[in-house]
């Protein structure tokens, strides 16, 4: 959900341009040509063609998905563009965070105490968190999985993106139906801090 806060139609994203907004270790970017993806897009629905763009990069908003128009108005690059019988929007392809170090095992040991979410079923951007329903999860306890846990949902404020302190080696994708276009999203397992109920 994070990618609808770097579509350059949302107002007053370009003074975000250079703000950190998560840990240092934080790369995100979007890969249209991304073979391991349903989604790999040559072109977009405005006829430019596409290539990788970095949004964050070391935890800093480097650039937004961009239309011809967002892209003339905030100085950057066209080419994410969804929309061919409406006026376009900018939106992702195939979202990637790129890997970290950490064996998933790894992660599990090293978080004493804490849960682990192993699926997601939805996701929601709301006012300043990221909303999210869990699949599956489970208590970890001393660095180990103990049970199974209905956990109702996950809200992340925006600002804990800071708190990710261990991303995995192994990446996952994600497919889903974003309106009526096809979009996914690769990463991996990460360590931060949110409020569970």
């Amino acid at each position: 959900e994070i990618s609808h806060l770097l579509e350059a139609d949302y107002q007053y994203n370009s003074r975000f341009i250079g703000s950190v907004i998560a840990s240092k270790d934080f790369n995100l970017y979007d890969n249209p040509h991304d073979y391991d993806s349903p989604t790999i897009r040559f072109f977009d629905d405005e006829s430019v063609s596409t290539k990788r763009r970095t949004l964050i990069e070391d935890g800093i908003i480097r650039d937004f998905h961009h239309t011809r128009n967002t892209a003339a108005i905030h100085g950057s690059e066209p080419g994410s563009a969804y929309g061919l019988f409406q006026r376009p929007i900018p939106f992702h392809t195939t979202l990637v965070l790129k890997p970290g170090d950490w064996k998933e095992m790894e992660l599990i040991s090293e978080t004493r105490n804490g849960f682990y979410i192993g699926g997601i079923v939805m996701v929601s951007l709301e006012k300043g968190y990221i909303r999210i329903i869990p699949e599956d999860s489970f208590i970890i306890e001393n660095g180990e999985l103990s049970e199974a846990i209905k956990i109702r949902e996950l809200k992340v404020p925006l600002t804990n993106l800071k708190t990710i302190n261990a991303i995995s080696k192994s990446l996952s994708i994600r497919t889903s139906r974003e309106k009526e276009w096809i979009v996914a999203e690769k990463a991996p397992y990460i360590r931060l801090e949110a409020f569970v109920t």
